[in-house]
């Protein structure tokens, strides 16, 4: 709700990576975090990809899930 209702949201709430998509983080409970990756499509927020987060850095392997989610958004 807080990335919907107050676009653009900067850090530490969001960060861009590089060329696409945008990370959302917040913290859970029990000391755990969360990461959304998401984009903006005509004027909508599409979230692309969602997990708790075990590491400093957001896994290739996510982000690039997320990538091809947004392509098949597109096309």
């Amino acid at each position: 709700m807080r990335v919907q209702s107050g676009w653009p949201v900067g850090k530490p709430l969001c960060r861009t990576l590089g060329r696409g998509p945008w990370e959302f983080r917040t913290d859970l409970p029990n000391r755990r975090t969360s990461r959304v990756l998401f984009q903006m499509h005509d004027g909508k927020l599409i979230v692309l990809h969602a997990w708790i987060k075990k590491t400093r850095k957001s896994p290739l392997p996510d982000v690039n899930l997320a990538r091809k989610r947004m392509k098949e958004v597109i096309q």
